[in-house]
Formats: structure tokens, sequence, C-alpha cells
């Protein structure tokens, strides 16, 4: 078993969700890669190698479309917590003043 004080266990949730952005990103160059060269080769044109691809502004464009939205949904989630956080504290705060009462 694990001990709590090992790097792996304490960073455990990291290392998952590090590794599963990885492999989504990695999808998502594949799935980016080939519809890109597949409307390339409808126009006639060259297709694109895989070093051609990552530096193409598809690749990029979509790579921040995607992690823009995730910030956002992040963002709208931490205000969302801050604000019951706030709500929480305050009625902490009012049930020890009764209390000392």
């Amino acid at each position: 078993m694990m001990s709590k004080n090992n790097f792996f266990y304490r960073n455990s949730l990291s290392i998952v969700l590090i590794a599963l952005m990885l492999i989504f990103w990695v999808g998502q160059f594949f799935t980016g890669w080939k519809t890109e060269n597949k409307e390339l080769a409808e126009e006639g044109q060259a297709l694109l190698n895989f070093g051609q691809y990552i530096q193409s502004g598809h690749f990029i464009q979509a790579t921040f479309e995607n992690w823009e939205s995730e910030f956002f949904a992040d963002d709208a989630l931490y205000f969302t917590d801050s604000l019951t956080q706030a709500k929480r504290f305050q009625r902490i705060q009012i049930s020890n003043r009764k209390r000392r009462c």
C-alpha cells in the first residue's frame, strides 16, 4: 500500500487529470488532422503531415477554442463556489454570535 507521504499518492488527482488532458488533446490532434486533410483533399491541395498540422492555424485555433471554453467554465465554477463559501461563512458567523449571547 502507498504511503500518504508518497509523491504519487499526494498528487494522484493532478496526475490523472493531466494524463486525461493529454489523452484528449492527442485525440483532438488526430481528429483535427484527419478533418483538415479531408478538407484539403476535397479542394485538391497537398495534405499535411504531423509536423505541418501541429504548426497550422487549424490546430492552434481548435486548441485555444477548447481551452477558452474550459477556462470560462472553470471561472464560472470558482465564482459560484466563492459565493456559496461567503454565504456559509456569514451563516457560521451569525450562528457563533447567537451562541455567545
